[in-house]
């Protein structure tokens, strides 16, 4: 081993013990052992290792800790320019001060840490952030902190983070307050996780002073949804206060629309067509102006309860009306068709002939039964026997084209006309062939 003298004194630098604290003036010298030269000892003024090694001011001092290898100490702040620490780690209880750390291939700057300053972490938190997006939070938290579930709290502003994996939230409320927000998700699942529910379910829209709050909403009380205005705020529970309100779409399809009683379907800008039941009777009640128009594409029936037809307007032009079914009146081409009997309480006006059976009548014909009377004989009017088969007003019968076969059984005496003074027989041509003058005459 090398031997160095002080004086004629011979030293061993090894043997050099003691940690006695110096306050070092510029112009002291302290004694080195170079390992470059075989350990030799050399004499180095203060003033040579101040501004390029360590700052050894008051209260500055760095000694070594011969309890802990491997680590130093400092009274007051240890500052670092260009000087690399070894592999080995530093533990430091009061503050680092540096302009950027570099942690493998990581680097760190004063604003990348300003994002994480306040936000409270433990190690096993920051694990779930270390695949999380490529952006400048994201990229720095799971670079530099890739430990497991954080817990953070604090502002991040002007930054942007993208999540790939799950995010869960708990807490009593969560607040997004921005300009707009943007869902991808097809389904947006409200009240997860219940096992049975007794509140209503919705979205609320808050509208200040404009009045009350609107509300789509599923009713729990009713089992159905309901469109309408609230009192209710996001922290309200259980079967709340909505009042419906009007619903305008361009088109509704349902398979059922249930009402209650004397609740309207008004259609038309003046509600001019009603539709309605008011808990006795059903209504189909045309209140503006126009007709009422049914149509059909083929048949138009008009039924009972139970499916029996009492009308039936065909797309041919055939109407028909049914008693109990059976039909009973029918529109042709020609006319009417009635089947059964035709009950009036006043007149029948027809401009043509009425045909019942194989017999025409025409208005001539029922112009000689107009007025007549049983037994009484009228110019142009047919005759009518009376009880005793006798006409008492005839004074002048004609018979015509009587021929020898109709008097066959019988014969045509003065009795037979009882109140006739003539009795003109004559032929097919109107030839008088025979007159009968009565007793009176």
């Amino acid at each position: 081993m090398a031997r160095n003298t002080i004086g004629n004194k011979a030293v061993d630098s090894t043997l050099i013990t003691g940690n006695t604290t110096v306050t070092a003036a510029s112009d002291d010298t302290i004694l080195i052992s170079d390992t470059s030269d075989s350990g030799n000892l050399k004499k180095v003024l203060i003033s040579t290792i101040t501004d390029t090694l360590i700052t050894n001011s008051a209260n500055n001092r760095v000694l070594t800790d011969t309890g802990n290898v491997g680590q130093i100490n400092a009274e007051s702040a240890l500052t670092f320019d260009g000087t690399t620490l070894g592999t080995n780690a530093m533990t430091a209880s009061g503050v680092v001060t540096a302009a950027g750390f570099t942690i493998g291939s990581a680097a760190i700057n004063e604003a990348e840490l300003e994002i994480l300053d306040g936000a409270t972490v433990s190690t096993a938190e920051l694990n779930s952030l270390a695949s999380i997006g490529s952006d400048t939070v994201a990229t720095q938290l799971a670079t530099k902190a890739p430990l497991a579930s954080p817990a953070l709290t604090g502002t991040a502003t002007a930054v942007n983070l993208t999540l790939s994996g799950n995010l869960t939230v708990n807490g009593t409320s969560t607040t997004v307050s921005s300009t707009n927000t943007t869902i991808t998700d097809n389904l947006l699942e409200l009240n997860s996780g219940a096992s049975s529910n007794a509140n209503d379910s919705g979205i609320l829209i808050e509208r200040g002073s404009t009045g009350n709050n609107a509300i789509i909403a599923w009713d729990e009380s009713s089992d159905g949804f309901i469109l309408g205005t609230t009192t209710a705020t996001a922290s309200d529970t259980g079967d709340l206060t909505i009042a419906a309100s009007p619903l305008a779409v361009s088109e509704i399809s349902a398979t059922e629309l249930d009402m209650g009683d004397s609740n309207k379907i008004k259609l038309g800008t003046g509600d001019d067509l009603e539709i309605f039941h008011d808990g006795s009777n059903s209504y189909i009640s045309d209140t503006g102006t126009g007709d009422l128009i049914i149509k059909g594409s083929d048949t138009v029936f008009i039924q009972n309860a139970s499916g029996v037809k009492g009308a039936e307007f065909w797309s041919a032009g055939t109407a028909q009306l049914n008693y109990n079914g059976s039909k009973k009146f029918e529109t042709t081409n020609t006319g009417i068709s009635i089947t059964g009997v035709l009950g009036t309480s006043g007149d029948i006006t027809s401009g043509g002939s009425f045909i019942i059976g194989s017999a025409s009548m025409d208005e001539t014909d029922l112009e000689k039964l107009d007025g007549i009377t049983n037994g009484t004989a009228a110019a142009n009017k047919a005759v009518v026997l009376d009880a005793n088969k006798a006409i008492a007003t005839i004074t002048t019968a004609t018979i015509t084209n009587l021929s020898t076969t109709t008097l066959t059984g019988g014969a045509i005496t003065s009795s037979n006309f009882a109140g006739v003074t003539t009795l003109l027989i004559k032929n097919s041509a109107g030839t008088t062939l025979k007159t009968m003058r009565g007793p009176s005459s």
